[in-house]
């Protein structure tokens, strides 16, 4: 059992690839052009990045942030631009490349072994530092810079698994005893309006055994029943949901 001067952590996984023209937001690329849809990544990127770039969640607990990004050749281009995009919180960012999928992964898909893969890379990480608990994980999708950090921080409050006592610290953020209904192993999802989702917090379990790939077994990604099907993958793996 950690001592009382361990850290609990929170992470953020910022979902975005990184925005060159011509590669990024194609299928809004189709509708626009080139130019505006990096326009549009680059901003979306920008306001997510620094708005999240500070600490929000007070008391014990501390946030990591981590970009996923594709591919990982781009990394040094990336962390350049977020140096000059975003001067002020670019330092507080780790930069993540996607797992390249196998064979293996064919049942959770590229995006899948993505996210997953980066639950194990986290955790395994957290795992080589002293005086730390590894916490819940939220997933962010890119194109959401006007989610609200008291959304994501009561999605951190729902899926951890702390005690009611603990979750306590979470309360000036909140602004109410919502830590009170927080539930063990409960993930959080925010459903997007077109079948897909904006928001995912996952427990520290997800991280136990082979639960990080399990948590996205079969999802429907970009399809308008990835919510839905992302719902029973974490029913699957024994996780109760909250929408």
């Amino acid at each position: 059992m950690a001592g009382n001067n361990s850290a609990n952590f929170c992470t953020i996984i910022l979902v975005a690839k990184f925005p060159r023209i011509g590669k990024c937001k194609t299928r809004l690329a189709k509708q626009t052009d080139n130019d505006f849809a990096q326009k549009f990544a680059k901003a979306c990127i920008g306001d997510l990045v620094d708005k999240f770039g500070n600490d929000f969640v007070s008391g014990n607990y501390k946030v990591k942030r981590v970009i996923l990004f594709a591919p990982g050749t781009d990394k040094d281009d990336y962390r350049k631009w977020l140096e000059e995009e975003c001067p002020e919180t670019s330092s507080n960012w780790d930069l993540l490349p996607m797992k390249e999928p196998t064979e293996k992964d064919a049942a959770i898909g590229a995006l899948g072994a993505a996210l997953g893969g980066s639950i194990i890379d986290i955790s395994s990480r957290n795992s080589l530092q002293n005086n730390t608990n590894f916490g819940p994980v939220s997933f962010i999708g890119m194109d959401t810079p006007h989610l609200p950090t008291k959304v994501v921080a009561e999605s951190f409050a729902i899926a951890s698994t702390c005690s009611i006592e603990k979750n306590k610290v979470l309360n000036e953020v909140l602004g109410d005893p919502f830590t009170e209904g927080a539930v063990q192993e409960t993930a959080y999802i925010c459903p997007a309006y077109d079948g897909g989702y904006v928001l995912l917090s996952l427990p520290p379990a997800v991280a136990n055994g082979n639960n990080a790939y399990r948590a996205f077994e079969n999802v429907a990604w970009s399809t308008s029943e990835a919510c839905s099907t992302q719902v029973k993958a974490l029913k699957d793996v024994g996780f109760k949901g909250r929408l």
